[in-house]
């Protein structure tokens, strides 16, 4: 049976009401469509039904409610040529949303390269970092009037590994009652990463494969001066003595939701001073590589390693 152009099917649920209690539970809309001799397709307000009787021998009306999303061929369109298009689009492009083309020049106006490093600055929300509060008050129960923010942490404990059993946890979305956190005051940024179905076809087309990945990646970049403060912490060699305060000279993955943008944005900066000397090595950077590591598929192994060496000489 064919309900031609009223709805999409997407779940069917069978109710056996007489035709008085159907008037009486569900309201009409007045929209009705003989779709043949015995069946009726009406609309209500749980959207539309098709009415007819069980079988030619019974006086039992069925009745089929069709439930329906709006605009559901549109969306399974939509993403069908999403699909279709991901291999053919400019690999080089990065869709930015509202308000992220400002966030993206705002960090070009403020990175730098200082004594062999990259240092960039947290993207700010519009007036929050005049407004944080100094939650030091709460953590040592001292009133300040300078200006900062110290990130609580915790330690994890995992008793099956070999390795790093221990490891501190920062907090950058801890607050007060009433007052914003130090993440609540920074915008995350845009999503800089290629689409990593894209970088897996990339990578499986070819016969050779090789990957790598930026050794220490978030502590290669440095926290511009004036942040360091709001990356306070409290720390103490001997529990018997006083803490003393220490804070994250380097972007601290974890803790600031910024972290993962500020990473790929500054890798991306990078990346553009070598498009002239190395277009080609420029080309698999800036398409290839996911938060730190690289995944790429090259023809032979000649060409493999000469892209390895290149790369051994960016900095």
């Amino acid at each position: 049976m064919e309900v031609r152009n009223r709805c999409q099917e997407k779940c069917v649920s069978e109710v056996g009401v007489e035709k008085s209690r159907f008037r009486f539970y569900w309201s009409l809309t007045h929209r009705i469509k003989r779709l043949n001799s015995s069946f009726v397709a009406v609309e209500t307000s749980l959207g539309w039904s098709l009415q007819g009787k069980c079988n030619e021998w019974s006086d039992c009306t069925s009745v089929h409610l069709v439930h329906s999303e709006e605009e559901s061929i549109s969306a399974e369109l939509r993403i069908f040529w999403e699909i279709e298009s991901l291999v053919i689009h400019d690999k080089d492009s990065v869709t930015l949303g509202n308000g992220d083309e400002d966030i993206f020049s705002e960090f070009d106006k403020s990175v730098s390269f200082v004594d062999g490093r990259s240092r960039v600055s947290l993207p700010w929300k519009p007036g929050m970092r005049e407004v944080l509060q100094n939650n030091k008050t709460v953590a040592r129960g001292k009133v300040l009037l300078s200006q900062g923010f110290y990130l609580p942490y915790h330690a994890v404990i995992r008793s099956d590994k070999t390795t790093s059993r221990l490891r501190i946890v920062f907090d950058g979305s801890a607050h007060e009652d009433g007052h914003s956190s130090l993440n609540q005051s920074l915008y995350t940024g845009p999503n800089l990463h290629p689409n990593v179905f894209e970088l897996l076809l990339r990578f499986r087309k070819n016969p050779v494969a090789f990957t790598a990945d930026v050794q220490s990646a978030f502590l290669q970049i440095e926290l511009d001066l004036r942040d360091r403060d709001f990356t306070r912490f409290f720390w103490t060699d001997n529990l018997n003595n006083s803490p003393y305060v220490l804070n994250f000279p380097r972007v601290l993955f974890g803790a600031f939701s910024p972290s993962p943008y500020l990473l790929t944005a500054t890798l991306k900066h990078l990346f553009r001073k070598y498009k002239e000397q190395y277009p080609h090595t420029f080309d698999l950077l800036n398409s290839s590589i996911y938060v730190d590591d690289l995944i790429w598929g090259i023809n032979d192994v000649p060409d493999a390693l000469y892209y390895i060496g290149v790369l051994e000489n960016i900095q």
